[in-house]
């Protein structure tokens, strides 16, 4: 009787537990985890967050120069080539002079892109 107990018990935990690990949310739960300790631990979080800075860094400065020429309605001639506000020449060049000088100052052939980063996870 006692080892038909044992047996039973153990049948059961072995039940249990392989139908916990077989479980698809869980799975998709483990593997989330898992792919925010690489994120974190390969470097890549810390590399998206320098393409970030630089980003920001861009739009900051075009939107100083804009701001210099008495442009600082926030509006982005080139994305939003279609407003009417951007339909004045010189508006628009302003944007894409100020675009291609920040680029100019800001950005280098040596800076990190999303693929780098993406290396970082394989």
């Amino acid at each position: 009787m006692k080892k038909i107990s044992i047996f039973v018990l153990l049948i059961t935990a072995l039940v249990l537990t392989t139908g916990c690990s077989n479980d698809p949310s869980k799975k998709v739960e483990k593997l989330e985890k898992e792919k925010e300790k690489l994120m974190e631990s390969s470097g890549y979080n810390e590399c998206v967050r320098k393409i970030n800075e630089r980003e920001e860094n861009i739009e900051t400065c075009i939107n100083e120069k804009l701001s210099s020429l008495g442009y600082d309605d926030g509006i982005d001639c080139i994305m939003e080539f279609t407003n009417p506000i951007c339909d004045e020449t010189d508006r628009y060049n302003a944007q894409v002079n100020a675009s291609n000088d920040c680029d100019d100052e800001l950005r280098s052939p040596t800076d990190l892109n999303i693929l780098d980063c993406m290396k970082l996870l394989e």
